[in-house]
């Protein structure tokens, strides 16, 4: 989320679950083989326009959906959650 919140292209492994956080191909990219990484880098160094693009997307969202505030709240909830299941 770091990364994003500064405003830089995020070109990430393809973790399963990351569409969960951010829209993949819009918000950021992710690569499966080393040879896609390198075309993917070599891509968005030579367009600009949708790097800054893509860049000004995730920052976004990561500044509305993932802020530390929000993951604290979230683990708050997730144990106050789970104490009162118990009870």
């Amino acid at each position: 989320f770091e990364g994003p919140a500064c405003g830089i292209v995020l070109i990430n492994d393809a973790l399963d679950g990351l569409e969960d956080f951010f829209v993949v191909g819009r918000e950021l990219d992710v690569w499966r083989t080393p040879d896609e990484l390198r075309q993917k880098v070599d891509y968005y160094l030579a367009h600009e326009k949708e790097r800054a693009a893509m860049a000004l997307a995730a920052q976004t969202r990561a500044h509305r959906d993932h802020t530390y505030e929000q993951r604290l709240r979230q683990m708050l909830e997730h144990i106050v959650g789970s104490r009162l299941a118990k009870h």
